[in-house]
Formats: C-alpha cells, structure tokens, sequence
C-alpha cells in the first residue's frame, strides 16, 4: 500500500493504490487506485463509490454551496480534484 498527498488543505486528499496479488485472484498483480479524504484532524474518510453522491453531500455538509453542486449532479466523483480545491478556496477556514 502506498499513499501519496495529492491535494493540502483544510480538505486533504489522499491517493492510495495497492497491487492485488492475491493468486485466486483473475486480474492478479494489478495496480487499483483509490482516494482518502480528511478534514482537519478528524480521521480519515473513503468517499464510497456506489453512493458517492449521498456519501459526500453528507460529509461536506458544512459547505452548502459545494454539497449542493455534489447533488445537483454538477459535481461528480471524476471531479473529485476540483471539489477538494474548491472546498479549501470557498469554504476551508
């Protein structure tokens, strides 16, 4: 496991891939990357994926205009750069 800071501020993200070597495994020694988000320093959280929208709503709830980007479908889970950097500039103090 590897983890590499992709993005500082009251938002951090986080990328961290793994390789799969497990030998039952079809697609074995392939590199998966997946994303970690911390506030401040509250712990780690990892945005779901099949409930991105609802999951990420919730947890930036403290910035409504980013929340309501996130539900209305403006913002989605490929634009996870952009909401991290546009929660630090609007809405991290």
């Amino acid at each position: 496991i590897f983890l590499k800071l992709e993005e500082q501020g009251p938002l951090t993200l986080y990328n961290y891939f793994y390789t799969n070597d497990d030998p039952h495994d079809i697609n074995c020694d392939v590199q998966e990357n997946h994303y970690i988000l911390q506030k401040s320093a509250e712990p780690l959280k990892c945005p779901k994926i099949h409930f991105f929208r609802k999951d990420m709503v919730k947890y930036l709830s403290d910035c409504p205009s980013i929340a309501h980007q996130i539900q209305t479908k403006q913002l989605k889970r490929k634009h996870l750069f952009t909401i991290v950097q546009r929660y630090n500039e609007s809405c991290g103090s």
